[in-house]
């Protein structure tokens, strides 16, 4: 299934955590290229939030573990791959969908990582539409 949300600003902290060694490892590991420094935010519906939980339920993440660490916690990310786009989608980019165990965002609002930089890559703007979709490997 297609998924399509809106853009939304984010808290500025994804790249924090992407850049982090041991993730920023992983990541690259998944992706099989450096991610961007960052996050995207995409903002749902609760129906389409819960079609997403049922599809996700049915593929394996990639679990990135966390490291015990006095800000942050002990805590992991799930990652899910998927193809992005915002009009065509022979133009994706591969990404992955990432699950905290400890979130940040409502349970609408998921973050999407990958090797570009993807408002510039699609050009765009908080409020505009990006479509992701799932995929198994």
């Amino acid at each position: 299934m297609i998924f399509q949300g809106t853009i939304q600003k984010g808290f500025g902290t994804g790249a924090f955590y992407v850049q982090l060694p041991h993730y920023f490892q992983g990541f690259t590991d998944l992706l099989g290229a450096p991610p961007y420094p960052g996050t995207l935010n995409v903002l749902f519906s609760e129906k389409d939030n819960e079609e997403l939980n049922r599809i996700l339920s049915f593929i394996s993440p990639s679990v990135i573990s966390g490291k015990q660490d006095a800000n942050l916690g002990d805590w992991c990310i799930e990652c899910y791959p998927c193809e992005i786009w915002k009009k065509n989608p022979k133009k994706s980019v591969r990404g992955l969908i990432l699950r905290f165990s400890r979130p940040d965002h409502e349970e609408e609002v998921i973050e999407l990582v990958s090797a570009h930089f993807l408002r510039e890559k699609f050009t765009l703007e908080d409020g505009d539409l990006i479509k992701f979709l799932p995929i198994r490997v």
